[in-house]
């Protein structure tokens, strides 16, 4: 299993490379990066977690939209029914070949915006529970949308994975009752970043992000069924 879990991970990397993957994180983080150094002390600790918030978006969710849609148009995932891999390897690998560009990007991310980190830990934790759950996520979106409904379902698919947690997070709508919104705890964490927070704090945002990638990888698996019938 290790073996063919590592063979995937790094066919993964070397089509994101081709892909320009790794040049749209390193363009990112200058844009990112910048927009980061403007933002004062005071602000950054709503305004530095939005950017990575978004930031790892796009490296996760947008990026991870492409590559699965170019996997089920070419066949790819239909042509998994003859490989030894299974379909939570192919997963996986996917959510970690992502995870590694995003925080390692991140990272870099949060050094060059010259603001000081309270948290490695919380850092880390966050943009990689993001990532990870934005995979799904992603794969998710494409296994299930139609041919002619691919542009609403991913602006549909955004608004909803993004807007929801912001809103309370810039104080515009009460937020008590989005703490099961599956990017909360990702977003909590990468505030916590920035300004410390208890150790409960962050463990339930640990654990209920790792609830979500569960629920989510079992919900993948009637969905990689879904895509594999409709390459045959």
């Amino acid at each position: 299993m290790m073996r063919r879990l590592l063979a995937c991970l790094a066919r993964d990397l070397k089509v994101q490379y081709r892909a320009r993957y790794v040049l749209t994180a390193l363009l990112a983080l200058v844009v990112w990066a910048a927009a980061m150094r403007m933002v004062s002390e005071a602000g950054a600790y709503v305004m530095a977690p939005a950017f990575l918030f978004l930031n790892t978006f796009l490296l996760s969710f947008s990026l991870g939209l492409r590559q699965a849609t170019s996997e089920k148009h070419t066949g790819v995932l239909a042509a998994l029914d003859a490989s030894p891999l299974r379909p939570h390897e192919y997963l996986a690998a996917r959510a970690v070949s992502l995870t590694l560009i995003a925080g390692a990007q991140n990272l870099a991310l949060a050094i060059a915006g010259g603001k000081q980190i309270a948290s490695y830990m919380a850092l880390l934790g966050g943009v990689c529970s993001e990532s990870i759950l934005l995979s799904l996520f992603a794969f998710l979106v494409t296994a299930y949308t139609r041919p002619g409904n691919v542009v609403l379902a991913r602006i549909v698919a955004s608004g909803m994975l993004l807007v929801p947690p912001l809103l309370p997070f810039f104080g515009y709508a009460p937020g008590s009752w989005l703490i099961l919104h599956p990017l909360q705890g990702p977003l909590v964490l990468l505030q916590g970043a920035f300004f410390r927070l208890p150790g409960t704090t962050v463990a339930m945002s640990l654990a209920g992000s790792a609830a979500w990638a569960m629920l989510l990888l079992a919900a993948c698996r009637p969905a990689m069924g879904r895509v594999r019938r409709e390459g045959c």
